[in-house]
């Protein structure tokens, strides 16, 4: 979906991996133009998205977001935990031994390429992306939000 102005597509939103069986679906992009944000067109994408994935039985999203979108997401009901992904030669436990927050672990994988791990957190603060990704060799970190609707 997209909201255009002068002809121009000025916010977008996207959908993927979109399951019946499961009824979720994931958020894959939101953008909206630098000049018009703070606006209300993030909001008002998000919130048509959810009603169409309400009629078409999608009853939860899921979404991975930048740090500065963290907020927008929040303010809309979704609930956040954080994914602490590592790449090659770094393990879940490099992530584990770099957790001096004590985060509860909510699930984790390790693969032959990469592994994550999914912590439980009480707030949004950019301190827990900056440590992991200045401590874990190629972490990468992002909020995730989930939202039943």
């Amino acid at each position: 979906m997209y909201i255009k102005e002068n002809n121009k597509i000025i916010a977008a939103i996207t959908g993927k991996g979109m399951n019946k069986k499961t009824s979720k679906i994931t958020l894959g992009t939101l953008v909206v133009d630098e000049y018009y944000r703070k606006k209300g067109y993030a909001k008002k994408l998000i919130n048509e998205f959810e009603n169409r994935c309400s009629n078409k039985d999608i009853h939860h999203i899921e979404l991975g977001s930048r740090f500065r979108a963290c907020k927008l997401y929040e303010n809309l009901g979704y609930y956040y935990s954080i994914m602490v992904q590592v790449f090659d030669f770094s393990t879940i436990e490099d992530i584990r031994k770099a957790n001096i927050f004590n985060l509860e672990e909510i699930s984790s994988y390790q693969g032959d390429t990469y592994g994550f791990i999914f912590f439980k957190v009480n707030d949004i603060d950019e301190k827990y992306i900056n440590h992991f990704e200045s401590n874990v060799p190629t972490a990468h970190v992002q909020y995730i939000f989930e939202k039943d609707i």
